[in-house]
């Protein structure tokens, strides 16, 4: 232990041994001497800064009130990430805040897509996406990712495709188109098979 940062109050506190050893350092031989001696020889001897047991207690108790305020202050930190943790995890429930957007997300919320309701589906996506607080400008990616296969696609320019309303107006004409074709056929095989009854 250093000399130089050590009180009258420290040796109070310290061991037999390190009494003996500090007394020994001193080049003194401390061979049957009490406890009790050690430490009036070491503070007669050694120039201690007079420091009484009661302002050794207010030094202890400010280096406490000093470790609880460093609690305390660690405690708020530590509730405030949690709060920010909380509304980042809502506000990614709802869709709202700061969360990255994930269209990957999104297309596993939504109903599969069937050719013969177009616009049943559409209906109901523009509904989901409002619900869900979906960025428009998100809208044709969403869709890109549920309908990639599409043939409407390939047909529309990329400021066409990144157009929510023309993407929307291009897959209801190349469905109602798709539809016809299927009542023209379904109106050919029924005449058909009625000229084969007969």
């Amino acid at each position: 232990m250093a000399t130089s940062a050590l009180t009258s109050a420290d040796l109070d506190e310290m061991s037999f041994q390190d009494l003996r050893q500090m007394m020994i350092s001193q080049g003194q031989k401390p061979k049957k001497m009490k406890r009790e001696r050690m430490i009036h020889w070491l503070k007669d001897n050694l120039s201690l800064p007079k420091i009484t047991a009661a302002e050794k207690r207010k030094q202890i108790a400010a280096t406490e009130r000093e470790k609880e305020n460093q609690r305390a202050h660690e405690l708020a930190l530590c509730q405030l990430d949690r709060r920010a943790t909380a509304d980042f995890s809502n506000s990614s429930r709802t869709g709202q805040g700061p969360v990255p957007f994930k269209v990957e997300l999104t297309v596993k919320l939504l109903p599969k897509f069937t050719e013969q309701n177009v616009e049943e589906y559409l209906i109901t996506f523009e509904k989901m996406a409002e619900i869900h607080g979906w960025p428009c400008d998100k809208y044709t990616s969403i869709l890109h990712a549920v309908l990639k296969w599409l043939k409407v696609f390939a047909e529309l320019d990329i400021e066409d495709c990144k157009d929510f309303s023309k993407l929307k107006e291009a897959l209801l004409n190349a469905y109602s188109v798709v539809s016809e074709v299927h009542r023209s056929r379904f109106r050919n095989r029924t005449q058909e098979t009625h000229q084969e009854m007969r």
